[in-house]
């Protein structure tokens, strides 16, 4: 065989690298000025990107704020990792901070903005950008992370967070996708103040807001409704900011989660169509997901109706059943041993038999 033939054919017989995502947790350093000085903290976080190329564009994605304070330390930066992979995917590095005040993230919380009567939002959205931008400096100090191209996405307060980001842009910002932007519902359809929250928006774009964003509402949310949503944009605009509302249909009961509890096909073609009108497409084709969890042997009734669900959950994830049918699954852990452990628990209260573990990830 004629050596370049003989080359090829082992070259041929090589196993192919199939393109796939990763994702880890990571701590970010952060610095920032209080009435006692400058304070160093560490953001807890996570990061997702394709596993083999690069550097990525970044991609800053930011989470909302419940309506309860104590919730705000059991949120995890892997709550919004299915939306990271899918952004990962399309060719981003996605980093998902916890900013300060919130899970494992150090330092006081430090977006109050007042009582409902006298709510001060400006403020509020002006210290959340802040740990936004340091996670934009950590960045750039990554080898996978190419900041100088740089998006900023966020959910509800993290919408918020992101406009109020726009008004000082860090070097690399070239867009703002807010999902549900606002801050201040206290409970459905009741937002405190919204005249202030209306000028908050208004005051970002007077100062400075002028990257290109898509603003992305639900007919049905019951934190920021049609109307409210239309005013605040309005108002954005009548200030110099660029943005485009999209409303959306209706989803579930509270169309407010449709970017955090909907399926991804009902926002990515918007997204996808804003980033490419924009030279934003990070790459032409989405990555492949990876194959779901195979579906254990002897599943039945409820918990096999289930399995789908936990299939579409993202690590660290555990299925848990006993021989009496009882089951319970958790997804998103910071580890897998958290999750396992969460899976039995949540098994044990619907049996006295024992359950184990029969997925995995």
């Amino acid at each position: 065989m004629p050596a370049l033939l003989f080359l090829l054919s082992l070259l041929l017989a090589l196993p192919v690298h199939a393109e796939s995502v990763t994702w880890e947790h990571i701590d970010i350093p952060a610095r920032f000025s209080t009435p006692k000085g400058v304070v160093g903290v560490t953001l807890e976080a996570v990061i997702a990107r394709p596993d083999s190329g690069g550097p990525f564009p970044l991609l800053v994605l930011s989470h909302g704020t419940p309506r309860e304070a104590d919730a705000r330390k059991t949120m995890m930066p892997t709550g919004m990792l299915p939306q990271a992979l899918e952004f990962a995917r399309r060719g981003w590095a996605v980093i998902v901070p916890m900013r300060r005040g919130y899970g494992l993230s150090g330092g006081a919380y430090a977006e109050y903005s007042g009582p409902c009567e006298q709510r001060e939002y400006i403020g509020a959205g002006l210290e959340s950008a802040e740990d936004l931008r340091e996670v934009v400096r950590f960045a750039g100090t990554l080898p996978s992370v190419d900041a100088r191209r740089v998006v900023a996405v966020g959910q509800s307060a993290g919408g918020f967070a992101s406009v109020a980001l726009a008004m000082e842009p860090p070097p690399g910002l070239k867009a703002v996708i807010s999902f549900a932007g606002g801050r201040g519902s206290r409970a459905a359809d009741d937002v405190c103040q919204p005249d202030r929250l209306a000028d908050a928006f208004e005051f970002y774009a007077t100062r400075g807001a002028r990257v290109p964003m898509l603003w992305m509402y639900a007919e049905n949310d019951r934190f920021f409704g049609p109307a409210l949503a239309r005013r605040l944009h309005a108002a954005f605009t009548a200030g110099g900011g660029r943005a485009e509302l999209v409303m959306m249909p209706p989803f579930g009961e509270d169309g407010h989660f449709l970017f955090s509890r909907g399926e991804p096909s009902a926002w990515l073609p918007t997204v996808e169509r804003f980033l490419a009108a924009n030279g934003l497409q990070a790459r032409a084709t989405p990555i492949p997901p990876r194959p779901s969890a195979a579906v254990p042997a002897g599943l039945v009734g409820k918990a096999l109706d289930s399995f789908p669900a936990f299939q579409r959950g993202v690590p660290h994830k555990a299925f848990a059943t006993a021989e009496d049918g009882a089951f319970g699954w958790r997804s998103g852990l910071r580890t897998l041993n958290e999750a396992r452990d969460a899976a039995l628990a949540t098994c044990r209260k619907f049996t006295a038999k024992p359950c184990r573990v029969v997925s995995e990830e």
